[in-house]
């Protein structure tokens, strides 16, 4: 049987009241605040609480403003 997550990453229905899936929310809760709070030059080129949290980057990439996300972990940058 697949974790709620694996169907979340499918693309398929998916329950979100899963610990799993809390846990990745608060993390990406946690970093989206960290960056949120940081002041404008510490988030070039890309903040490192967004760094770890995404999937994937590219070398110039700049977030401005509020941002938030659910999970971050399917977020590529590039």
């Amino acid at each position: 049987m697949r974790s709620e997550r694996e169907k979340m990453e499918a693309g398929d229905w998916y329950s979100c009241l899963d610990d799993a899936l809390d846990a990745l929310r608060i993390s990406a809760l946690d970093a989206c605040h960290a960056h949120n709070h940081l002041p404008p030059a510490q988030r070039r080129p890309l903040s490192a609480p967004l760094r770890a949290l995404f999937a994937a980057h590219g070398e110039d990439c700049l977030i401005e403003g509020q941002f938030h996300c659910s999970y971050g972990c399917n977020i590529t940058l590039g």
